[in-house]
């Protein structure tokens, strides 16, 4: 997951088991005054992370839009 800010980028690499550590560490950035990550960036890529869902992609359908992890596997943005 990874967020765009002017010459800053905010790039989050995380499993599964570990989206507790991944929300903790969107935390320290936001607090961190030296960076120009907001609360509000926090939120968005907070509501991210608690929402994607691994998908088989034979469970997709035509025009679902998903993105692929970094270990090719296919996720659903939004999840249903």
């Amino acid at each position: 997951m990874a967020l765009c800010k002017g010459a800053q980028r905010y790039v989050l690499l995380f499993e599964d088991a570990r989206r507790g550590e991944a929300l903790r560490t969107l935390g320290r950035w936001a607090g961190n005054p030296s960076l120009d990550f907001t609360w509000c960036d926090g939120a968005v890529l907070a509501q991210r992370i608690k929402g994607t869902k691994l998908v088989a992609a034979e469970d997709l359908e035509p025009g679902d839009p998903v993105y692929f992890t970094d270990d090719n596997k296919v996720a659903r943005w939004p999840p249903r």
